[in-house]
């Protein structure tokens, strides 16, 4: 099996296992989208509905396999009033 790259950006507040907050990461070959917010970033699960998340601009199924050159956009929207 052999490795994608994919490119992320994260924003709100939300803690990941990243140094930054965008970069590049290669990846395993049948990465789903899901096992790179959870596994990967650290994100909790709980929080997985809250969050809006888009591949190449567009929405993508958290069970949705990753190729590479993807990029991912994570937002944990913040709520007030």
């Amino acid at each position: 099996m052999g490795m994608i790259s994919i490119q992320y950006e994260i924003f709100g507040a939300v803690r990941t296992n990243f140094k930054e907050n965008s970069g590049t990461i290669s990846l395993p070959e049948g990465t789903s989208l899901h096992d790179f917010i959870v596994t990967r970033a650290g994100l909790e699960e709980k929080y997985l509905r809250y969050l809006d998340v888009t591949v190449d601009g567009r929405k993508y199924p958290f069970e949705g396999k990753l190729q590479s050159g993807m990029k991912i956009k994570v937002l944990m929207p913040i709520g007030g009033g």
